[in-house]
């Protein structure tokens, strides 16, 4: 899950002699907020809607506001949780991926690695969910795993977060199964704490709400 394997076709660049209503209308054609802004090959800033409402005057040539202007990218070779880490502490709408020479390579969209995460974590396998919460020290995944095999079942995806209790964590485990009442028993029987089920239908309408959600958020 390299960077360089999830770029998105047909994101504009910018250079330094097109100007600030050109970058604009850009943004607004694409539904994006920012755009690499390059020279030659490579890349010299990213630029956000909120440069351009700095710029002094929209008609001037982008190149004359460089030193105002910030860059925020991924190597090629980073995985795409940096994408998505950078993507979410920077609030971008892209990521550009460059080479280890700064050349620009291309850029992610932020709704596309929703996608492309959803596709690589088991998010839209037919399952169930469940939620538990542990004790940090207690934390074993091998040993859920082999309670979960036993019932015929297997995790497709899991995700660790701090519980809000003091040193305890809350495990969240998808699973291929859509009736888990049988697993959620043996799980309890060895002495798990399940705070949260979600079946089938309950699942994908969580998912859409979530879903829709970002996707307002983004503006997509």
């Amino acid at each position: 899950m390299r960077a360089a394997e999830f770029l998105t076709p047909d994101i504009p660049v910018l250079q330094q002699t097109d100007s600030g209503f050109y970058a604009l209308a850009k943004m607004r054609e694409r539904q994006l907020s920012h755009l690499p802004l390059m020279r030659d090959r490579r890349l010299i800033a990213l630029i956000s809607e909120a440069d351009l409402d700095a710029l002094t005057d929209l008609a001037l040539p982008l190149g004359q506001e460089e030193h105002s202007l910030h860059v925020a990218c991924v190597r090629a070779s980073d995985h795409l949780f940096q994408a998505v880490k950078l993507a979410v502490e920077c609030n971008l709408s892209i990521v550009p991926v460059v080479d280890e020479e700064q050349n620009y390579l291309g850029s992610i969209r932020t709704d596309s690695m929703l996608r492309a995460l959803a596709q690589h974590t088991g998010v839209l396998e037919s399952g169930s969910i469940i939620v538990l919460e542990m004790n940090l020290q207690d934390f074993s995944l091998a040993e859920i795993a082999r309670i979960i095999e036993s019932d015929k079942a297997r995790i497709v995806g899991s995700y660790v977060l701090k519980s809000p209790s003091a040193g305890r964590m809350l495990l969240t485990l998808k699973i291929n199964k859509s009736e888990i009442h049988p697993l959620v028993a043996s799980l309890e029987r060895f002495n798990y704490n399940v705070v949260s089920v979600f079946t089938e239908p309950e699942h994908f309408a969580l998912l859409r709400e979530r879903y829709e959600a970002l996707m307002n958020y983004l503006k997509i």
